[in-house]
């Protein structure tokens, strides 16, 4: 197998980036956009919508002031682009949707899980409790939604399932 080294010869810088460089929370989270879209990218093969998706979230860093909802977005976004959107609008079991507090997401199963069926399961450490807010709210999320408000009380409940779901996906 013969490996070919790419030259580089010449670049010109179009975003520096400055107010990510200045501010270490934000650096720490558009690092953490960079290296997920790094292990889901192949090599050797084009992928300018991710790039753009990417490049769309460093610009929405650097104007944020909720990093931390901005990268529960980041992760909601990317699950459809990448063929890894879970079911959530149905329980997995029982295929009924999930009508009252709490539904539990199954970061193995890759879906939600409604609380009649997850009461009859017996192995409940792959299992994430969610408010039926924080489930539609992730809906919307991943559907592209435009003007979407801030919830941040809802992210946070996102931040125990979402970082799961997609490491799990990772390997």
């Amino acid at each position: 197998k013969q490996i070919s080294l790419v030259r580089l010869q010449e670049v010109h810088i179009i975003n520096a980036y400055t107010r990510l460089k200045e501010n270490l929370n934000k650096m720490a989270y558009g690092s953490y956009f960079l290296e997920l879209i790094s292990e889901v990218m192949r090599e050797k093969e084009p992928q300018a919508p991710l790039f753009d998706y990417l490049l769309s979230f460093l610009q929405a860093l650097e104007k944020s002031r909720q990093e931390e909802l901005l990268s529960r977005l980041f992760e909601a976004r990317l699950l459809p682009q990448i063929g890894w959107q879970p079911v959530l609008a149905h329980c997995l079991h029982c295929k009924q949707a999930p009508v009252a507090s709490p539904v539990y997401f199954s970061f193995l199963s890759g879906g939600v899980i409604c609380r009649a069926c997850q009461s009859a399961s017996r192995d409940l450490g792959e299992f994430q409790t969610l408010s039926l807010a924080a489930l539609n709210y992730l809906y919307h999320m991943m559907s592209g939604e435009k003007g979407l408000t801030a919830q941040p009380t809802l992210g946070a409940e996102l931040k125990r399932c979402l970082p799961l779901f997609l490491f799990h996906q990772l390997g």
